[in-house]
């Protein structure tokens, strides 16, 4: 059997919400299965984002390098209060499959706990 590129994947990137904020998201995806990766080991994902406004998508991580990182901390482009969308695809001899799915990450600060409420007698 010969080698293909990888098969698009099936899971979404997801932020951790420990780490983002407004002004860093933290987010990771997962790794292919073995027959989704065209038969062929995976030599490198590439993550994109894009502005938050539905723009151009552009390479956080892998385009350039081989990275076979699947958790990643973007601090830059980030723009607080904006739905920043993010996809990856991965990359075997063969050359890059397809984009996964768009994923919708906020970038916004977790808000504290609120104080405990109490009465006020007049």
């Amino acid at each position: 059997m010969l080698a293909s590129e990888p098969l698009k994947p099936t899971d979404l990137v997801i932020s951790d919400s420990l780490v983002t904020t407004d002004e860093v998201i933290k987010v990771s995806f997962a790794l292919p299965s073995p027959p989704s990766s065209g038969g062929s080991p995976i030599i490198s994902y590439e993550l994109q984002m894009d502005d938050g406004m539905s723009g151009e998508f552009s390479s956080v991580n892998g385009i350039t390098i081989n990275s076979l990182l699947t958790t990643y901390t973007v601090t830059t482009n980030v723009i607080k209060g904006r739905r920043h969308r993010f996809r990856y695809r991965a990359k075997n001899i063969v050359g890059w499959g397809p984009f996964s799915d768009d994923s919708y990450i906020l970038a916004a600060t977790v808000p504290d706990r609120p104080a405990r409420p109490y009465f006020l007698v007049f």
